[in-house]
């Protein structure tokens, strides 16, 4: 069985929302989910917030909010990787 994520919200106004996915699958050990920019740098980690629920509130790891754009919400538990992007506007 593989790792599976639904989209709950992936777009969302910056300062006034936040991005939300669920995780499904066959991992026993928290997840790591992180949030990259265009140049594939780390921003920050997305936080869960239970019953297999992450979320990103737009902020970086610094708890800057970040400029508006596209990221991108990478969740590993190996042998699994999921990625999608997260549209944050202005």
């Amino acid at each position: 069985m593989a790792l599976t994520v639904g989209v709950q919200s992936s777009q969302f106004q910056l300062g006034h929302g936040r991005a939300v996915f669920s995780v499904h699958g066959p991992y026993d050990r928290a997840l790591r989910a992180e949030v990259l920019d265009a140049d594939d740098r780390t921003v920050a980690e997305a936080q869960p917030i239970g019953d297999g629920l992450i979320q990103w509130d737009g902020r970086d790891s610094q708890g800057r909010l970040v400029h508006p754009g596209v990221y991108y919400m990478q969740i590993v538990e190996e042998p699994y990787l999921w990625d999608g992007a997260i549209v944050v506007q202005p």
